[in-house]
């Protein structure tokens, strides 16, 4: 039987909040997500496969570790919450560095674009083909859309419209012509966004580190006087993903964050630089009780 968010309500690794209309999940590590994702589809929330738009540190994206073990009968069997859940836990990487071509290999993720990934990251392939042929585009993105609107910015340098198309493309990102400026196109399909807390810490002499203030106020509040994105910034492009998105989905990623308690200060920082204060989950509500 087909997983339903109904049931990953009631399992402890999962918390329920919500953005506007949109529902929010939080849970531990990143990998968790694909069952949510499975559940999200099966409700009706998303389109199956789903784009994926992710802000992380890391781009998750290897090839899964132990080969695809029983992802082809998961995915032939209409992804039941006991074999997802085996998979999951037993069989992707505990480093989180694997599940998003599992997810496009379980013909859940459709593309990936993966923002603020850090520059040491392993290589990976811009396409990738799953085991049925169907191929996925993939665009880690060492910056934040906010740097990316400045000049000569991948969402910004119309001079590079030919090597930037596809990545224009899967976002459906346009420009509206002469004299005009970039924004997405209407009518896009809901996608899901996904958040990992560890792109917004800083790593110095061994520490972890929560993003100050400074650094959230630049990244996506500092608004773009270039011709192609005036007046636009990070945080507006943030907001239009938020807006199409089917579900919104945050890991906390303890081991890469410094902890629960650093974790929590990213997340609250979050909430207020990106989502103004609107985010909606109970953790932040018993720290405002």
């Amino acid at each position: 039987m087909r997983l339903t968010l109904a049931e990953l309500r009631q399992d402890p690794l999962y918390q329920f909040g919500s953005f506007g209309e949109t529902p929010v999940v939080i849970y531990d590590d990143d990998r968790w997500l694909l069952p949510v994702l499975a559940s999200a589809q099966s409700d009706g929330l998303l389109p199956q496969p789903a784009l994926l738009v992710a802000f992380d540190l890391h781009h998750d994206a290897l090839p899964p570790r132990n080969g695809l073990g029983d992802i082809p009968s998961i995915r032939a069997g209409g992804y039941p919450k006991e074999a997802l859940f085996d998979l999951v836990r037993n069989h992707l990487s505990a480093l989180d560095d694997d599940w998003i071509k599992a997810g496009m290999e379980l013909g859940l993720i459709s593309d990936a674009v993966a923002y603020g990934v850090h520059e040491g990251q392993p290589n990976v392939a811009t396409t990738h083909r799953d085991h049925l042929g169907h191929e996925h585009r993939l665009f880690i993105q060492v910056g934040l859309p906010g740097s990316e609107l400045e000049y000569q910015g991948h969402l910004s340098d119309l001079a590079r419209s030919e090597g930037l198309s596809g990545y224009w493309d899967v976002l459906g990102w346009e420009h509206s012509g002469r004299g005009g400026r970039f924004g997405f196109r209407r009518g896009l399909p809901k996608i899901i966004v996904n958040i990992d807390l560890d792109c917004f810490a800083m790593y110095w002499r061994g520490y972890h580190l929560p993003w100050p203030d400074e650094v959230f106020e630049k990244e996506f509040h500092k608004v773009s006087d270039y011709f192609s994105t005036d007046g636009l910034a990070g945080v507006d492009v943030f907001r239009d993903f938020c807006q199409r998105a089917g579900m919104i989905t945050i890991a906390r990623e303890p081991n890469c964050t410094g902890g629960p308690e650093k974790g929590a200060t990213i997340l609250r920082r979050v909430n207020r630089y990106l989502f103004g204060g609107e985010l909606r989950l109970p953790e932040l509500d018993t720290e405002n009780a």
